[in-house]
């Protein structure tokens, strides 16, 4: 029995070239730092450094806790908290301009408020490694806002991330539901697909499918937005 619907943002509800994204995203954000760290080389080093701690964390912290203990290993305190101040800055300006990155569809609402509408507990389960600010903004993209969750990942109260199943078992502990009973909606074959070990049943949108792995989704429910919302329904 479905109680709960996990959706992906990125690539999922959110069109969007990932690739393309991540480097427009990072060219701002490199703008945005000049004065503030010695180096735009030393900077990238760092959140690749920090991003990674994100991937590989043990749980025994937040993703937050662990990104920012790898930029005080990069940087002095003084600093640490000026990247700090600039990144919360960035984050509520310059930040909203990746909106041009993006691919407006409201199918992406009529997705979640189907979902709403047969009682499920709804669940953005984007891959916890941006602030909750970041991720607010981006669901603003296509329209949809904090009240439309009852729980959205981020690296303040996410210790685990994509594909790591922990992740997943995180967000049912805290719903207090077994994952059986609830259902993942994703674009990657790795990240999203991942929930389906512990028995999660998976919806892939193929319209910005990420697959490295070259997986064949042909067996597995899969489809563009209108299939999407109508396997929801069907649930």
């Amino acid at each position: 029995m479905t109680r709960a619907v996990l959706f992906d943002l990125d690539g999922t509800l959110l069109p969007m070239d990932l690739d393309e994204y991540t480097r427009g995203y990072f060219k701002l954000l490199l703008a945005d730092m000049a004065g503030v760290v010695p180096d735009a080389g030393g900077f990238m080093a760092m959140m690749n450094d920090g991003v990674t701690a994100m991937m590989q964390n043990d749980g025994s912290a937040t993703n937050a806790e662990r990104f920012w203990e790898r930029c005080r290993a990069h940087y002095d305190e003084k600093t640490v908290a000026a990247v700090m101040a600039r990144m919360d800055g960035f984050y509520t300006g310059a930040f909203r301009a990746t909106a041009a990155l993006c691919r407006f569809d409201p199918r992406a609402r009529i997705a979640v408020e189907t979902a709403k509408k047969k009682g499920f507990v709804t669940v953005l389960a984007t891959n916890p490694v941006f602030p909750a600010v970041a991720t607010e903004i981006r669901m603003g993209f296509m329209g949809l806002s904090p009240r439309d969750f009852a729980l959205i990942t981020t690296y303040e109260n996410s210790r685990f991330c994509k594909p790591d199943v922990r992740y997943y078992r995180e967000i049912t502990d805290r719903l207090g539901l077994d994952p059986a009973d609830c259902a993942m909606v994703g674009n990657d074959t790795t990240d999203d697909l991942a929930a389906a070990a512990l028995g999660m049943p998976v919806f892939l949108r193929t319209d910005d499918l990420i697959n490295a792995g070259n997986v064949d989704v042909s067996a597995l429910p899969h489809g563009d937005f209108s299939d999407m919302i109508a396997w929801i329904g069907a649930l």
